[in-house]
């Protein structure tokens, strides 16, 4: 804790700063019991004793409450100094405040990070024409390692899940978008990049979305994840 802080009272009133960023996640661990997981950017907070599985469903939905109430977000009432422990871990970690957050109906201003990468991406080389590794990979091997690879030992620099990013859709864009790899091998390709605004661990993070994949992403999100379905289904 920081020594300025002063401890945490019952009647006070604290808000949850990033709420739309928590995502709640259940696993199951090797010994068959389960811990639920709050993703929020960067964090993951883990709970694995069940009573307190509802305390952060509970807490997830909260915009402001009073420290107080929390005690009673579980099925049995939790005692105050466990719960004025969780709330205190939860502000040193910046997801919980004292402070309401800033309400503004202006667009998010650009952080710097979102700022480097467009200069970045206006920056970017045109390459003369695509590299494909039909019917040359060689000279895609050449731009991933600067000299001749027999092509047998390409996992060797490359893994195997980014052969197909270079290749273009129907669209004519490159079916690993920015995750084509390597670098030098990925495209100039018009894209609109935009502050995520949606619910979820990437909401108003400082690195852009690429809106453009996600219109195209969703006109076949359905079919996508049927076909995910059925390949976990045969998988397990």
């Amino acid at each position: 804790m920081q020594q300025d802080r002063a401890p945490l009272d019952l009647h006070e009133t604290l808000f949850v700063s990033a709420r739309k960023r928590f995502v709640p996640v259940y696993n199951s661990n090797i010994d068959g019991t389960r811990e639920l997981v709050l993703y929020c950017g960067p964090h993951e907070i883990s709970f694995d004793e069940p009573d307190l599985f509802p305390w952060a469903e509970k807490l997830i939905q909260q915009e402001s409450f009073m420290a107080g109430e929390a005690a009673g977000w579980s099925a049995q009432p939790l005692e105050w100094p466990r719960v004025k422990d969780l709330l205190e871990a939860l502000m040193e970690a910046g997801l919980v405040d004292r402070s309401p957050p800033v309400r503004t109906t202006a667009q998010v201003p650009l952080s710097s990070a979102h700022l480097e990468f467009l200069k970045a991406e206006e920056e970017r080389p045109v390459l003369p024409a695509p590299r494909f590794w039909n019917p040359d990979p060689g000279a895609a091997v050449r731009e991933t390692v600067g000299r001749d690879l027999e092509v047998g030992y390409v996992e060797s620099v490359m893994p195997v899940h980014r052969l197909a990013h270079i290749a273009l859709d129907r669209e004519g864009r490159q079916v690993g978008e920015i995750n084509a790899f390597p670098d030098p091998l990925r495209l100039r390709i018009p894209t609109e990049w935009k502050t995520c605004g949606y619910a979820g661990t990437r909401y108003q993070d400082e690195m852009p979305m690429n809106m453009t994949a996600l219109r195209s992403m969703i006109a076949h999100w359905r079919p996508v994840l049927s076909a995910a379905l059925a390949v976990r289904e045969k998988f397990l």
